[in-house]
């Protein structure tokens, strides 16, 4: 026990008077005013005054109120007490910070009384911790078995370079630079509009900062020297460094660091560290060229380090679940929704609701597998307006015909949900039932939760207006956990008109098996919580799409690549030859004409033998151009060719200067060039060159004796 005078604190230990007073204090007898021990009992000043001082602020006031701890002895104002999370009301009064774990409540407020031994308290504030290493913030200095100094009591030296508090260039949540707001008592920055407040005004302190928030041992941190770039160390314990690194000046809240890549130490403070993070690992990747070799170096070295630290962690956080969590943490069961403030549920006519065409004389009347057509389209039937009445399978929701599963403990994830017998695929498994709350009332719930470091949400989507919270109230289906690879899946079903979600099975699940559903997590800033499914196809956070799975715009554009290369390919696939004459059908004497190969208003030269015919070119007198449009090869007869250009070859073109050739030959009908196989006839108009760039053919001989 240590010496605590009326306004100082002596920290010395030797032979003490306790004083038998309210304020249960203990004193040197130099330090009370006294020569001599006392005769009876001993009252120090405080007590005798009646004027107490604040244990948070320092100053005596007779509007101070006690802890409500019999052997606590500390006064706190109202104020000064609401500034510390750890308080909790007790008995009409309350129960100070000295009295609670500062790490573990940061680390779990909802129970953060778990019993994990003996705590220590801080001499000059209401600061305590557990008397271990994991507990414990770094650069405490310990001044007896349960007595400390904390490192809120760090006083920089004047002049000392790496006493400089020093803050980061860029946004802590979006990680872009700008106009920033900066922390007081470490690194940290953001832009107001990623935290969404207003501009403070004087000092302003984080949230970690504000809750207490310290480096540990062993974890693992950028560190500041000089106007060096941050370089990733270890928080070392004073009593695992050198004896020359201990030997050096420190002071209190000041802590040793090893940096990686090197056998260099410092000793620095909360203002020039803050904490490496999981993207920091998966990003050491990425790093350019340019990156000397030392420091890729260290930044491998701190990437395996906290991935092993990390493991430790989780076991050793594992253990102690087990060890001290005999059932799941407390809830109310409802069996219902519950709506909250404005929001209002949904209760359609009975003319309003479909009726579907099953019979109460089917084998399993809207069964899953059955032709129901409000079960296809997830509506649930309603019993006075299906066929099959009260025989109908289609009313698991209104019935609460659920599989039987139970609560359990995971490995390494919490409380899961597993079934107790066989499920098959396509089964209802359990409604998520809860408080359905407004976009409003779910913004309250979230900054609550990030003001008090909660990191568990139950809150699912029903629609654009209401979210379902199973948090404070639920049922089992609050516990079923997030899984890359699920055997379950989220419906939302119609039921008497309203929205209801469920949870059906997607696979065939055996019995004892965990039950797991794709939470599809949307994240708020650039956290993220890992992901422990351990599936093959894990992500490795939650929101983050599974590995396997590719986005659905990758899909839309692999399937529109695929379409167009079929069609590519069935664009191409051309027939060599036809069978029969392209205009009058049949197979004798076929004179191939192949212009597959021409590309569109460019023209090509084709003989043919032994009529002597000229198929397109631009030799004056000969011939007229030859406009391609058609890309399939085609044949015809030579007699069918003959009487068809006979009649076309006078058209007036202006490759013509002499007589056309063919005027003294016997006019025959007209067939129209387009005419194919398919029957279709386009009108005579079209065969001029010029409108349509149809071929024309000339005829440089008399035609034969018909």
């Amino acid at each position: 026990m240590l010496c605590k005078p009326l306004w100082t604190v002596c920290e010395k230990t030797g032979e003490l008077l306790l004083c038998e007073g309210q304020c249960c204090g203990a004193f040197h007898l130099q330090c009370s005013g006294l020569t001599e021990p006392p005769k009876g009992k001993f009252v120090c000043q405080e007590c005798k005054s009646g004027v107490h001082t604040c244990f948070a602020c320092k100053k005596p006031g007779e509007n101070v109120r006690r802890c409500m701890i019999p052997v606590c002895g500390k006064f706190y104002h109202g104020e000064c007490i609401a500034n510390h999370a750890p308080v909790a009301p007790l008995h009409g009064g309350f129960r100070c910070s000295l009295h609670v774990c500062l790490s573990c409540f940061i680390t779990n407020p909802v129970n953060p009384s778990v019993p994990k031994g003996r705590l220590t308290r801080c001499v000059r504030c209401p600061v305590a911790y557990h008397a271990n290493d994991y507990c414990m913030a770094a650069g405490s200095v310990v001044l007896a078995n349960n007595s400390f100094l904390c490192p809120n009591h760090f006083t920089p030296r004047r002049g000392f370079r790496n006493h400089e508090h020093v803050n980061v260039s860029w946004c802590f949540v979006c990680s872009e630079g700008g106009s920033l707001l900066c922390c007081e008592s470490c690194p940290a920055a953001f832009h107001r509009e990623c935290l969404n407040i207003d501009m403070p005004e004087g000092s302003w302190f984080c949230n970690d900062c504000q809750a207490g928030k310290k480096p540990h041992y062993k974890d693992i941190l950028w560190v500041k020297v000089g106007r060096y770039r941050w370089w990733p160390a270890e928080v070392n314990h004073p009593k695992n460094i050198p004896e020359n690194i201990l030997r050096m000046r420190h002071d209190v809240g000041e802590f040793p660091v090893h940096f990686f890549g090197s056998n260099d130490y410092l000793w620095t403070y909360q203002a020039r560290v803050f904490p490496y993070m999981d993207v920091d690992t998966n990003n050491k990747e990425k790093m350019g060229k340019g990156v000397d070799v030392i420091y890729k170096k260290a930044l491998e070295e701190a990437a395996r380090r906290f991935l092993k630290l990390q493991a430790e962690k989780e076991l050793r956080q594992l253990q102690e679940d087990r060890r001290n969590d005999k059932k799941p943490p407390p809830y109310r069961h409802i069996k219902v929704n519950r709506p909250i403030g404005k929001v209002q549920f949904i209760t359609a006519d009975l003319s309003e609701i479909p009726r579907c065409n099953c019979k109460a004389s089917d084998e399993n009347p809207c069964g899953i597998d059955s032709e129901c057509i409000n079960r296809m389209l997830m509506y649930e039937c309603h019993p006075q307006v299906c066929p099959a009445g009260n025989g109908c399978l289609n009313q698991a929701f209104t019935k609460r015909q659920y599989s039987q599963v139970e609560i359990f403990r995971t490995l390494a994830r919490g409380w899961g949900l597993r079934c107790a017998h066989d499920i098959k695929k396509g089964e209802f498994v359990n409604e998520y039932v809860g408080e359905v709350i407004d976009e409003d009332e779910c913004r309250v719930r979230i900054k609550h939760a990030q003001d008090n470091d909660i990191c568990n949400f139950y809150m699912l989507t029903l629609d654009k207006d209401r979210i379902i919270d199973a948090g404070p109230k639920g049922n089992q289906a609050r516990f079923m956990n997030h899984s890359c690879r699920p055997n379950c899946e989220t419906q939302k079903w119609t039921v008497n008109g309203d929205t209801r979600v469920g949870l059906f099975t997607l696979i065939d699940v055996p019995a004892d098996t965990e039950l797991t559903f794709n939470y599809n997590l949307e994240c708020l800033g650039n956290g993220k919580t890992v992901c422990k499914c351990e599936a093959p196809n894990c992500s490795g956070f939650l929101g983050v799409r599974p590995k396997n799975n590719p986005p659905a715009d990758d899909k839309g554009r692999k399937l529109k690549k695929k379409v167009l290369a079929k069609r590519k390919n069935k664009m191409e696939v051309t027939k060599e030859r036809e069978d029969e004459c392209f205009s009058c059908g049949t197979g004798d004497r076929l004179c191939p004409v192949r212009d597959q190969a021409v590309p569109r208003s460019t023209t090509q030269t084709v003989s043919t033998s032994p009529r002597g015919l000229q198929v397109g070119g631009s030799a004056r007198g000969t011939s007229v151009t030859c406009v391609v449009r058609r890309q399939l090869p085609f044949v015809k007869c030579v007699p069918a060719l003959t009487a068809h250009c006979t009649a076309t070859a006078c058209s007036s073109s202006p490759s013509w200067t002499d007589g056309c050739p063919a005027a003294n030959t016997t006019p025959v009908d007209q067939t129209p060039w387009s005419q194919g196989r398919s029957g279709s006839t386009y009108p005579t108009s079209v065969l001029s060159h010029r409108a349509w760039g149809l071929a024309y053919w000339t005829l440089l001989t008399p035609p034969p004796p018909q």
